[in-house]
Order: C-alpha cells, then sequence, then structure tokens
C-alpha cells in the first residue's frame, strides 16, 4: 500500500460509435454519475480509487477505463473476494489489490488510514443506523485533499410504491429515514469535509427494483426492463443531463466532497 502507485495500462479508447451505444443503451443514472457528476470533480490520472465492498468490481474497471485511476477494493464476503479477484485478474488488474477484510476492523482502518485519492461505496451506509462511525471509517481512509463519494439509493416516491410490488422485502434492512435529501447531506456537515455535491441523483431507473432472487412479480420486472431500456434511449440521446433529479423520481442520493487539508 505504500509508495508510489503500480503502474497500470490504460484500457483501449472505443470507438466512437461504441462509446454512442454504451451511452445509450446503460442506465441513464450510471452514465449521467459518471459523464456528469464525477467528471466534474475527479481528474484523470495514476489516483488510488478503493471501493467499500467492491465485489463483483465492475464500478471499478469503469473508473479505470475512464479517469485511468488504480483500482483497490475492500470485500467483506470470502466469495464476494474471490470473484473480485478472478475480475481483476481477467481485467489485467493486481488481484492482490481486493482486500478480504471487515471495512471497519481496526487493523484494516490503521494498516490503509489515508492511502486512498479516491474513496467511494455506493449501497453501503444506509444498511446502518449509528451512521457517524460509517463515515469516519470512509473519511479515515482518504488522504488529505481526497474525494469521497458515498451514493445510497433512494426508496421514496415513485421508487417506494413500485418497490412495494418487487422488493417490499428489502426494505426492513434498509434505513429508509436516511434517504431524504437534508438528513443524508447533515452527514457530512463536518469540519474535515468540503461538499462539492449533495443530492438527488439521475432520472426514472426502474433497474432500482431488482432483487435478486428476492424479488416478487416477475411479470411486472420484465415489463419495468422494457420500459427502462426506452427511457434510457431517450434521457441518454435527448435529455442527458437535463432530466429533473428529486425526490420522487431519482433513484439514488450522491455525495461528493473533499478532505480538507
Amino acid at each position: 500500500m505504500h509508495g508510489e502507485p503500480a503502474s497500470v495500462a490504460l484500457a483501449p479508447t472505443p470507438t466512437p460509435f461504441r462509446r454512442w451505444l454504451r451511452h445509450i443503451g446503460r442506465s441513464y443514472a450510471a452514465e449521467h454519475f459518471f459523464s456528469f457528476r464525477l467528471s466534474r470533480h475527479l481528474k484523470p490520472g495514476p489516483l488510488r480509487v478503493i471501493e467499500i465492498g467492491s465485489a463483483p468490481g465492475g464500478f471499478l474497471k469503469e473508473c479505470h477505463v475512464r479517469f485511468g485511476f488504480e483500482p483497490y477494493g475492500v470485500e467483506y464476503s470470502p466469495v464476494g473476494a474471490r470473484v473480485n479477484r478472478e475480475n481483476f485478474k481477467s481485467w489485467g488488474f493486481d488481484p492482490n489489490h481486493v482486500i478480504e477484510s471487515d471495512f471497519f476492523a481496526d487493523g484494516f482502518q490503521s494498516a490503509h488510514r489515508t492511502q486512498f485519492d479516491v474513496v467511494v461505496s455506493r449501497g453501503f451506509i444506509e444498511h446502518f443506523t449509528d451512521l457517524q462511525p460509517v463515515i469516519d471509517a470512509h473519511v479515515n481512509l482518504l488522504k488529505p485533499g481526497g474525494t469521497l463519494v458515498i451514493a445510497i439509493p433512494n426508496y421514496s416516491g415513485l421508487n417506494y410504491i413500485l418497490g412495494l410490488l418487487t422488493v417490499r422485502m428489502l426494505y426492513p434492512r434498509h434505513n429508509i429515514g436516511l434517504m431524504r435529501s437534508e438528513v443524508f447531506g447533515r452527514l457530512f456537515a463536518r469540519p474535515d469535509l468540503g461538499t462539492l455535491f449533495c443530492g438527488y441523483e439521475g432520472g426514472i431507473d426502474l433497474g432500482l427494483l431488482e432483487g435478486g432472487p428476492e424479488t416478487l412479480n416477475s411479470w411486472l420486472l420484465n415489463v419495468t426492463r422494457r420500459v427502462q431500456w426506452g427511457l434510457n434511449v431517450v434521457f441518454n440521446s435527448l435529455f442527458f443531463g437535463h432530466v429533473p433529479e428529486t425526490r420522487y423520481t431519482s433513484p439514488y442520493l450522491l455525495y461528493i466532497g473533499r478532505k480538507k487539508v
């Protein structure tokens, strides 16, 4: 972990046609997150990024492709860590950069204190009720001047109503009260962080209703997948960057901030 970051070869640059297909075919929320939010606040370069709960590793691969970042992950599950390492190896990344550990363990926190330029978690902190120690653990890994990126799902408004029909069994496992911008934002009102963005992120994204084997009403899920593909094409090709982001429609809440020096 210490010393200069290892050299990681950049993936080949896709052709304009392939970039366009990827742009219109993927979730508007995901494309907007990378192309609009992160690109505003993260500069390409050989920076170390770590994701908390990183398996299977696709997000870190995207960070490398788009920004040239050197990817690391911490994964509590042995199965998740194994899958993440296998993927890293197949993508040409160092599989030893996937750390199998309890993120909150004193040993992990002390070994990796202030080691990363970017610290990311997605769909992680909403599983806790005592949240300040969770944010402390994220900030501890950041270098001074490093960037913190935290995203959580927004199970309210339209998403809450549709979720009752598809993934309502997941609700008790989430801190639903956190999914309001004013509540979420208060987590980061602290002297060691400067806010760059905090609010709702993305247009309608029915992919938020996927709950794996626990998903109810698979017929409805099939319908929403088809509808979402159409929305992705329309949002990404015609209204990119101009889709309203609100408590009632956006699939995520997002915080981007900088650790003060």
